[in-house]
C-alpha cells in the first residue's frame, strides 16, 4: 500500500546581508528581538509621561524645558497625558513584549517548527507596529510640543498679526521712514510679522532663533545705519546706552522666545554707536549706526 508524498515545506533561504539580516529579517528570532526593543521604547517613554505629570503636580508653575505649559496644568492636559500614557504602555508594552517579543522568540521552539507560518508577514506586522508607534509619538509631538510653543509665543505677543494694531503699525513705518531706516533686527517671530505688514520697507532680520531666510541676514549684516525693533514690554532699560544693549541682546535667559542674539551681531555692535532710542507707539526702537 502506497502514500502519496505531501507537499514539502517551503523555507525563506539564509540572509546575506546585514540589513536583511538584522533590519528587515524574516527570522522569528530577530523579529522576537526587535518587539524587545520596541518594547522597551515604549516604556521609557510611557514612564517618561508618567513623571512629567507628576512635575506637573508638584511644581504647577514652573516650565519645563522641550514642552510647553505654563501655569496648573488643567483637567484636558491632565486627561490627554493619562491617555497617551495608557495606550502606549497597553498597547506597546503589554501588548508587543509578551505577544511580538515572547512569542517570535520562542513558540517555533516549542513547537518544533523551522519558523513563522508566514515569515514575511510576521516581519511586516512588526515594522506597521514600529510606524503605528512613530505616529503616536509624532501626533503627540505636535499637539503638546509644537502647537504648545505656538501657544507660548503667542502668550508673549510674537505671532498672531491681530495682536499688531494697525496705527502703531503705520506709526512705526512712519519712524523708520523718517529716520532713514531700510534695514534693522527683531526677535524671531517680530521679524518676519512686521516684515509682512510694513511689506518690507523696512528689512527686518531675526537677532534669534532659526535664519530662515538668509537674504535678509545677508542685507542687514552689511548696512551701516541699523534699528532694533523690540517689544516696549520685552526691552533693554530705556537709557540709550550701547552696553544696555549689548546686555540685553546677551542674555540667553530674557522671555524673548528664542534666547540670545547671535555671537556676530553682538560683535558687531562693538564697532557701532547709539543714534536715538524712542518709544515708538508699542515698541522701543534703538538706532545704531557705524562709528
Amino acid at each position: 500500500m502506497s502514500h502519496a508524498a505531501g507537499p514539502a515545506a517551503v523555507h525563506h533561504g539564509a540572509p546575506t546581508g546585514f540589513i536583511r539580516k538584522y533590519i528587515f529579517s524574516m527570522d522569528h528570532k530577530v523579529i522576537g528581538i526587535q518587539y524587545w526593543f520596541l518594547a522597551l521604547a515604549a516604556v521609557f517613554v510611557g514612564m517618561a509621561l508618567s513623571l512629567y505629570m507628576r512635575l506637573r503636580l508638584a511644581w504647577p508653575n514652573d516650565h519645563f524645558p522641550l514642552v510647553a505649559g505654563e501655569g496648573p496644568m488643567t483637567p484636558e492636559t491632565y486627561l490627554s497625558l493619562l491617555t497617551m500614557h495608557g495606550t502606549i504602555m497597553v498597547f506597546f508594552v503589554l501588548t508587543t513584549a509578551p505577544q511580538g517579543g515572547f512569542g517570535n522568540s520562542f513558540l517555533p521552539i516549542q513547537i518544533g517548527a523551522a519558523d513563522m507560518a508566514f515569515p514575511f508577514l510576521n516581519m511586516m506586522s512588526f515594522w506597521i507596529t514600529l510606524l503605528a508607534f512613530g505616529v503616536i509619538i509624532a501626533a503627540f509631538w505636535v499637539l503638546f510640543v509644537g502647537l504648545g510653543n505656538l501657544a507660548y509665543a503667542n502668550a508673549n505677543w510674537l505671532v498672531k498679526f491681530t495682536r499688531y494694531d494697525p496705527r502703531d503699525v503705520a506709526r512705526l513705518e512712519q519712524y523708520l521712514e523718517e529716520n532713514n531706516i531700510k534695514y534693522g533686527y527683531a526677535d524671531y517671530w517680530g521679524a518676519y510679522t512686521l516684515d509682512y505688514l510694513i511689506e518690507e520697507k523696512t528689512i527686518l532680520a531675526p537677532f534669534n532663533g532659526i535664519e530662515r531666510y538668509l537674504p535678509y541676514k545677508d542685507s542687514v549684516a552689511s548696512a551701516a545705519k541699523l534699528a532694533f525693533v523690540f517689544p516696549a514690554t520685552n526691552a533693554p532699560p530705556p537709557t540709550g546706552a550701547l552696553n544696555d544693549l549689548q546686555s540685553f541682546l546677551a542674555d540667553a535667559e530674557n522671555p524673548v522666545g528664542e534666547g540670545a542674539a547671535y555671537p556676530r551681531i553682538r560683535e558687531q555692535l562693538k564697532g557701532q554707536q547709539v543714534g536715538s532710542m524712542a518709544r515708538v507707539a508699542v515698541w522701543d526702537v534703538w538706532i545704531v549706526a557705524d562709528r
